[in-house]
């Protein structure tokens, strides 16, 4: 334990000021019976994110330790800032959290500094989390199990990169100071899942202790997910990651492999696939049918519908924006209220609508998206 720090936080922030301070509260809260540092990285924000962390360092001196980029690496093609970040942390033990992401519990850190120093084999801990939607709605649970858990290869390969919430993350320094080849391929949250998994597993506690922020401006989602040319050139790139892990496991993982590189083909082919199942389950040409979510999978799966006759009365979304308009694939845009109230069927986008729906008591008939994808 360098100079006494046990924790080291990475904090990855650009453009963030909507959201930064409450990443920065979440940090400055944790009460622990050890030193921490918190590294956060700035990477050129041009919309006032720099100002909010330089306040926050200047008020926790001791405890904040800003690095300010005058240019955007990342667009720059340079090292990632969890590596640049990561040659100044001093901790015994890393938790990361990105700028626009936050943490709830006051503990988080304590509990999982504990479970590492309990369980020396282990090399990962990580909690469940919440999704919050751009809108400020609550979104899924992140939460892989109902209890306390040790996560195997196997599960975190196949679940792919959202099985776990990156704010959640939690591992010994040292986990990475020997890269297996496939570690070289692709520098994301998902990888790290991974070499976690293969050291031991990864001990997961069930409590939510963190926040995802799904949607906001500059984020994973609206920067590659809901791109369909970006998406297909990440998830190429993930699957040539996954390939390369088959090598360096020896082929122990290679089944599991194969079904998660199936599942990252995009969601139109696995619909597709599917094509005669669904064909089924929306065979009565009498009921109303409802499409509710208007992202990716949203977006594939009206192009099935048009394309391959599928029946589909309309389409919403939670934000409820653009109604009365048509979508790209001419289906017009229901309220959600309208959609409640008289949908006799609604396919929701994915589980966590079907959870958003169950909860507030919709009586038609429900399916998921998520029924007809590999995983």
């Amino acid at each position: 334990m360098e100079n006494g720090i046990g924790v080291s936080i990475i904090c990855l922030a650009y453009n963030h000021k909507d959201y930064i301070e409450d990443a920065l509260v979440g940090f400055v809260s944790q009460h622990t019976n050890f030193t921490f540092e918190v590294i956060v990285h700035d990477d050129a924000s041009t919309d006032g994110t720099t100002e909010i962390i330089a306040r926050y360092t200047q008020r926790y001196p001791e405890l904040i330790k800003p690095i300010y980029e005058q240019e955007n690496q990342y667009s720059k093609g340079m090292l990632s800032s969890i590596n640049i970040s990561m040659t100044k942390a001093r901790g015994k033990y890393i938790a990361i959290c990105e700028g626009d992401d936050y943490w709830t519990d006051a503990e988080k850190l304590q509990r999982q500094y504990d479970i590492l120093e309990k369980y020396k084999n282990l090399s990962m801990c990580v909690c469940a989390g919440v999704e919050l939607l751009s809108n400020g709605v609550k979104g899924k649970e992140i939460r892989p199990k109902t209890e306390d858990a040790i996560l195997n290869p196997e599960e975190t390969i196949l679940n792919g990169g959202a099985y776990l919430p990156t704010a959640a993350l939690f591992w010994r320094k040292e986990l990475f100071e020997n890269l297996m080849e496939f570690e070289t391929k692709l520098n994301i949250d998902y990888v790290w899942q991974i070499k976690g998994a293969l050291n031991g597993g990864i001990y997961y506690i069930d409590k939510p202790m963190v926040v995802y922020r799904k949607g906001t401006e500059g984020s994973w989602t609206e920067r590659i997910d809901r791109n369909s040319y970006r998406r297909k050139k990440f998830n190429k790139k993930v699957n040539e990651m996954l390939r390369q892990l088959d090598e360096d496991t020896l082929g122990k993982y290679h089944e599991t492999i194969l079904k998660r590189i199936m599942a990252n083909e995009p969601f139109y082919d696995q619909y597709m696939y599917h094509l005669g199942e669904i064909k089924k389950d929306l065979a009565d040409g009498k009921s109303s049918k409802f499409l509710w979510g208007m992202g990716v999978r949203g977006e594939e799966f009206q192009k099935l519908c048009r394309k391959m006759g599928v029946e589909l009365t309309g389409v919403c979304d939670i934000n409820n924006n653009h109604i009365g308009e048509k979508t790209m694939f001419d289906y017009y845009i229901y309220d959600t209220s309208y959609v409640f109230e008289f949908g006799d069927i609604i396919i929701a986008s994915n589980d966590g609508v079907v959870a958003y729906l169950k909860e507030k008591g919709y009586a038609g008939i429900i399916i998921s998206l998520q029924k007809y994808e590999f995983i």
